[in-house]
């Protein structure tokens, strides 16, 4: 019985044991950090937790309630509770009366959604192997609910990037790495325009920034966020056919709450 749970815990990468020699380990023996890295992670590396909530919340304050094992718990006992606390004002994209999720700060919030199951941590644990700590490496969550413009207005967001490059580029006199994924692409391209526009120096970009990656960014877009807004349905439901839109109109009550949940986000119209 214990090889069968090992086996599918391999398999699945629900385990964090590796049995083979990390990358960074291999290049430690001739390479040493080269540029300060700033990861702007995704949609489920970007963690959110409660600072305000509705009684169905009580006991729960600075509890995760995107990507962790509490979002779980708390979806699977009150699930209407926890779509009602993860929606923005459908109308303004504003913290609805009495709710206020905001985003984790620091590395914690990317490397596990949970524990066991990695994100950015072999990323993290790799650049650690290279020699970068968190003098050198940052990164830097959002609340991924929000439209680029709005999370500038309400966190300010993009100068909080902005000044972490510059910071970085002064402390260690060389120019940083950008590193993104997935929806975090969007906002770092985002941020280079506005960057652009808001300083006064026209050649920000050259002087302070040294390489900008991409991990699975949409540089097309996604269609799939289109369809979720106007049905709520999406590739990962519709394949599923009836059986799909049975079991969630059961776990969920009435389906039309997910069409609701999506045009309340402001980050996919």
């Amino acid at each position: 019985m214990f090889g069968i749970v090992e086996s599918i815990l391999k398999k699945y990468n629900l385990t964090s044991e590796e049995y083979r020699l990390r990358p960074g380990e291999i290049m430690a023996k001739y390479r040493r950090p080269s540029m300060p890295v700033i990861i702007v992670p995704g949609i489920i590396s970007t963690a959110l937790e409660m600072w305000n909530g509705k009684k169905c919340t009580k006991g729960r304050f600075r509890q995760r309630f995107w990507t962790s094992i509490q979002m779980v718990t708390t979806f699977g006992s009150d699930h209407l509770c926890w779509l009602e606390h993860l929606s923005l004002n459908i109308t303004n994209w504003e913290d609805p009366i009495a709710i206020k999720l905001r985003p984790v700060l620091g590395m914690s919030a990317a490397d596990y959604v949970f524990p066991g199951y990695w994100l950015w941590s072999k990323v993290l644990e790799n650049l650690a192997d290279l020699g970068y700590d968190t003098a050198n490496l940052l990164s830097l969550g959002y609340d991924w609910r929000l439209p680029p413009q709005m999370l500038e207005e309400r966190d300010g967001y993009f100068t909080q990037l902005k000044f972490y490059v510059e910071f970085m580029r002064k402390k260690h006199n060389k120019k940083v790495a950008l590193i993104s994924h997935s929806m975090g692409t969007n906002y770092v391209f985002y941020f280079l325009r506005w960057v652009t526009e808001n300083s006064n120096n026209s050649e920000w970009i050259d002087d302070n920034i040294e390489a900008f990656l991409n991990v699975g960014g949409p540089l097309l877009g996604t269609s799939k966020a289109f369809s979720s807004v106007l049905s709520g349905e999406m590739k990962d439901t519709s394949i599923l056919g009836d059986l799909g839109r049975n079991i969630l109109g059961r776990v969920l009550g009435k389906l039309v709450v997910f069409p609701r949940f999506f045009r309340s986000l402001g980050s996919i119209p």
